[in-house]
């Protein structure tokens, strides 16, 4: 009787190795998936002691809020256009920004080709919920009071 135990361990063994994969296994995270698609909304420029969402678009002293599009694509790169930037525009093509997207946990960095104005900080933590609306921000303060040249960015986006 213990002599077939280590032939039956053995055969169970093999008939494991030889399962054939799982079909139905995806191969990027759920996570990065619901990121994937169009996001529609407002970029926000202000100073990081600015706490809500900057609705005094004249007050420069706080920041700016501009109209923004995020597509974010599955291979990776993304396309990031603005509106009524507050720019000169000297250069149109200064209105889109494009390059490559990172997620890793709760923040999403992105990777632009060539200088981004409407993206001053690339590294941005994801808000609390992933579903129709998101938050992205990030803020260059660290220290507990403010300090000069201190910003904060924040995308207050819904899916388009």
């Amino acid at each position: 009787m213990f002599k077939k135990l280590p032939i039956i361990a053995l055969v169970a063994l093999m008939a494991a190795a030889c399962e054939p994969e799982d079909p139905f296994q995806i191969s990027e995270q759920p996570s990065d998936a619901l990121l994937i698609g169009a996001w529609v909304g407002s970029g926000e420029i202000t100073s990081p002691n600015d706490i809500g969402s900057n609705v005094n678009l004249g007050d420069q002293d706080r920041g700016f809020s501009f109209p923004v599009v995020i597509n974010l694509r599955a291979d990776r790169t993304f396309t990031l256009t603005t509106a009524n930037f507050p720019t000169s525009y000297d250069d149109e093509a200064s209105r889109l920004c494009a390059g490559s997207w990172f997620r890793n946990s709760g923040t999403i960095e992105f990777f632009a080709v060539r200088t981004c104005r409407a993206l001053p900080l690339t590294k941005l933590t994801i808000g609390r919920s992933l579903g129709p609306n998101i938050t992205l921000e990030a803020s260059t303060q660290t220290l507990i009071g403010p300090t000069s040249g201190a910003i904060k960015v924040r995308f207050i986006l819904s899916r388009e």
